[in-house]
């Protein structure tokens, strides 16, 4: 049987605001989450990012987070230029943390495009859980390698929790994913993100997990020899 009520909760870009306020509402309300690092700023806030990973947070790999447009479009990249960006990132992040026995990549926000041509394909041979940058929520089992995720800039703190409700009525499995929070690009309301994470962590139908844990629960109760790394 598949578990329901699996929620997860992922930041994109390493930004400060993660570290000042998103880190911090998920320690008081007992919830861990994933954070896509981009290496430059990764490596400016390196012991405040260890100590995020020590808490039992993952840290995954968002790599072009730094290089997109605003519509997630890479022009002029071509799929060996993300394939060697991306594997270089992961063998930082391996590097890092070696206590971190697996982590996964997200895409940006938008469609994975360069002059129209697809990227996706460059990750693939890197990551075997990739989040995608496409909007929605995950029928279960999930695709590891495409994992849909709701973009939250134009949520509230009642949409989100009403979301939530709604996968775990629908048996479906929702990754929440943020910009900035309080602060930054399409920021959504630090006071609405405390109130979501205050419901995921009060309601006990809900299991709130960073993203490879939820895949390695999600997909292994129906296919176990799927390799997480």
């Amino acid at each position: 049987m598949m578990p329901a009520g699996i929620v997860s909760l992922s930041y994109d870009g390493s930004q400060l605001c993660h570290l000042e306020t998103v880190f911090p509402q998920l320690e008081e309300c007992g919830l861990k989450g994933t954070f896509y690092c981009e290496p430059a700023l990764l490596l400016e806030s390196l012991p405040e990012w260890a100590h995020v990973l020590a808490c039992g947070h993952e840290l995954g790999n968002g790599a072009l987070h730094g290089a997109v447009l605003d519509d997630g479009s890479l022009p002029g990249w071509s799929l060996q230029m993300v394939e060697d960006d991306v594997a270089e990132a992961k063998a930082l992040i391996d590097d890092l943390f070696p206590e971190q026995k697996r982590h996964s990549f997200a895409f940006p926000w938008g469609a994975a495009l360069s002059d129209g041509l697809d990227v996706t394909p460059a990750v693939h041979g890197v990551y075997e859980v990739v989040r995608s940058g496409v909007h929605g929520v995950n029928k279960l089992p999930p695709n590891p390698k495409h994992v849909l995720c709701v973009h939250c800039d134009d949520y509230d703190a009642h949409e989100m929790v009403e979301l939530a409700k709604h996968a775990l009525e629908s048996s479906t499995w929702v990754v929440f994913s943020f910009d900035g929070v309080g602060a930054g690009a399409r920021a959504i309301d630090a006071y609405a993100h405390r109130d979501l994470c205050g419901f995921l962590a009060t309601d006990p139908r809900f299991t709130v997990m960073p993203v490879s844990d939820a895949v390695k629960t999600l997909v292994s109760q129906r296919a176990p020899n799927y390799k997480l790394v």
